[in-house]
Order: structure tokens, then C-alpha cells, then sequence
């Protein structure tokens, strides 16, 4: 990133927040770096607050202190996923719209499921992307894993 002011880690997640002239970055994926959420801003990153359920950045405007809230349920879906499962990083990204970030994190989801075999999770990632033809396949897969178990010769 040009003109880079501040970068940092926001504690105890896998997202990263950076400042370059009047714009603060935030990347809640960052397997997907051009997935990236943007705030104008008027001042400089000061700090970043992690505490009762609210992450904020908080930037210093050489008058006033302004604090800018983090998506949460974008936070905590990396935790979901180093500590908690992929059923609960499932269970964190359905309630959300499909934005870009969101999309980053069912592409994330959605490799991790297949290189674990959990086939169940990797069928949601891909109808919530809209990759119809793949959820289908894996629907099907599924299917037949229940029928004739995960180490018959067809699966």
C-alpha cells in the first residue's frame, strides 16, 4: 500500500488495519488482499480497542477523537476458524449480506472444508457463493457418502 502511515494486527484475529493519507484499510480476509473495506478519515490511527464485544479504531483528528467500529461477526470468523470449528465459521457468515469481504470469507471456508474432507460445509460455502454447479456436485457427493460411507470407491 502507497503512503502507508499505520499498519497493524487487530488483536487476537487474523485482520489487519492500515492507514495510507485520508483513507483507513481494513482486511478481514487477508488470503484475499484485494478484498478490501475503506473508511475515509480525517486525522491519524491512534490505537485499536478490543473489549466487550466491540473492536474500534480510534483516530486522533488533532482536535477530536473518533472511533470507527469494526465489523465483529467479520472478526470473529477467523477466531471461528483457527479455534472453533468450520461449523461455527458457517454458522457466524449466514446471517451476513454477501459483500465482498463476506465472499472473501466463504472462499476461505470454502477451501479449508475441502482440504479437511468436510464435505457438508463445503456444499454451504459454495451455494451461499452461488456456485450452483459445485454445491450440486458435493450435494450428490454427500449423498452418497451417507448411502455407502466416505471410503467407498465412488466417493
Amino acid at each position: 500500500m502507497n503512503y502507508c502511515k499505520y499498519v497493524s494486527w487487530v488483536p487476537t484475529s487474523d485482520v489487519v488495519v492500515a492507514q495510507n493519507r485520508n483513507n483507513l484499510c481494513v482486511w478481514y480476509s487477508i488470503e484475499e488482499p484485494d478484498k478490501v473495506t475503506m473508511y475515509q478519515i480525517k486525522g491519524d490511527v491512534e490505537s485499536i480497542d478490543r473489549s466487550q464485544g466491540k473492536t474500534e479504531v480510534v483516530v486522533d483528528d488533532g482536535v477530536n477523537t473518533i472511533s470507527y467500529a469494526l465489523d465483529e461477526a467479520l472478526i470473529e470468523f477467523g477466531a471461528a476458524l483457527e479455534y472453533k470449528g468450520l461449523d461455527k465459521a458457517v454458522q457466524i457468515l449466514e446471517p451476513l449480506d454477501l459483500t465482498p469481504e463476506t465472499e472473501a470469507n466463504w472462499k476461505v471456508l470454502a477451501k479449508m472444508a475441502l482440504e479437511q474432507q468436510n464435505l457438508y460445509v463445503a456444499e454451504r460455502c459454495y451455494a451461499a457463493l452461488g456456485n450452483m454447479s459445485k454445491a450440486d456436485y458435493l450435494r450428490k457427493v454427500n449423498k452418497l457418502v451417507a448411502q455407502e460411507g466416505i471410503d467407498n470407491y465412488r466417493v
